[in-house]
């Protein structure tokens, strides 16, 4: 029996000895299979988002077709449109690419909310646009993190003059320049140019009396085409001035015989007939008109107007045939 007991105990260690032999091994083999085959850790890092800025901001109009860099005062044109150029430089330290979307407000500097004006055509316009889609602003290529913008706005002939002469002379104009970019987050920019006064009226070019009997004079009603009636001038806002006008006419000569004197023409504030208008007289004289500033946006439907109104009297005698002459309608600053 104890032979046995002894046969048993070497015979379970020799067991034991194999199994941590073999344990050993594995785990040898797996250390060296760790070591030689390597893993691939994954990196990750958090950059902070940079604000963008506005670099630089110029402001130009283009003038019989150039654009000047350093135009100075905005010279407006008369009874149309002039375009106006807010242009210059964007940055974004993230990288060109993040920059998103660039917006103008040009304004009066004493307009209603100053950068949150709402258009109007006196003194707020806007313009803006993105990368993806430039709208009224444009983007090209600079550096690595920088863009140049440009961003144009049609200024109307009664925007708001801030220069001597103007409706508001102790004002300027803004140029407000925002850049967004893709985080959202944004950066600013202004710069400030004055508008000029612009002194302007439409005034039509031809008084058709009609035709008449000797000795006869126009009626007291009013029609654009005369045809013996009163003949209206209406005499709309071109500029951004309130404007009078003077006149003044010359000697009327017959095609068959004859000649009307000056003073036989008159001109009247009011279809009030011939006998009470003013005559015409040889030299300048001012109507007091004052065709005022035009405020209403839809200039075309709702003009700044006012009329004059043209009437003449026929000698009795002495003229016969088409009588042709020249007066003249003079602007000037009403005072």
């Amino acid at each position: 029996m104890e032979d046995r007991s002894s046969d048993h105990l070497v015979l379970g260690g020799l067991l034991f000895l194999v199994f941590s032999l073999v344990v050993a091994l594995v785990f040898v083999y797996t250390r060296a299979a760790d070591t030689t085959t390597g893993q691939s850790p994954t990196t990750s890092a958090t950059i902070d988002n940079q604000a963008p800025a506005v670099d630089s901001v110029n402001i130009a109009y283009v003038d019989n077709g150039d654009l000047s860099a350093t135009s100075g005062n905005i010279g407006l044109t008369l009874g149309g449109q002039t375009q106006v150029v807010v242009w210059g430089t964007l940055s974004d330290a993230n990288g060109e690419a993040d920059i998103d979307e660039v917006s103008v407000v040009l304004r009066r500097s004493g307009a209603t909310n100053a950068d949150s004006c709402t258009v109007d055509l006196n003194d707020c316009y806007t313009a803006s646009g993105t990368q993806a889609v430039p709208g009224a602003c444009e983007f090209t290529a600079d550096t690595a993190t920088t863009k140049h913008y440009a961003c144009t706005v049609n200024l109307e002939f009664f925007a708001d003059g801030t220069t001597a002469g103007g409706q508001f002379e102790a004002e300027n104009w803004v140029a407000n320049v925002v850049v967004t970019d893709l985080t959202p987050t944004t950066g600013t920019a202004s710069a400030t140019t004055e508008v000029n006064a612009l002194l302007g009226l439409f005034i039509p070019t031809d008084i058709a009396y009609g035709q008449f009997a000797l000795g006869a004079t126009s009626s007291a009603s009013a029609s654009v085409s005369g045809n013996g009636s009163n003949v209206i001038h209406n005499i709309d806002q071109k500029g951004n001035v309130i404007a009078d006008v003077t006149v003044e006419g010359g000697v009327m000569t017959c095609s068959a015989l004859g000649t009307i004197p000056v003073g036989n023409q008159k001109w009247a504030l009011a279809a009030n007939g011939y006998e009470s208008a003013t005559a015409l007289t040889a030299t300048a004289f001012d109507t007091d008109l004052a065709v005022q500033y035009q405020t209403d946006d839809n200039y075309v439907s709702n003009p700044s107007r006012k009329q004059l109104f043209w009437s003449i009297g026929i000698p009795t005698t002495g003229v016969r045939g088409t009588c042709t002459g020249t007066n003249t309608i003079s602007v000037l600053a009403a005072q």
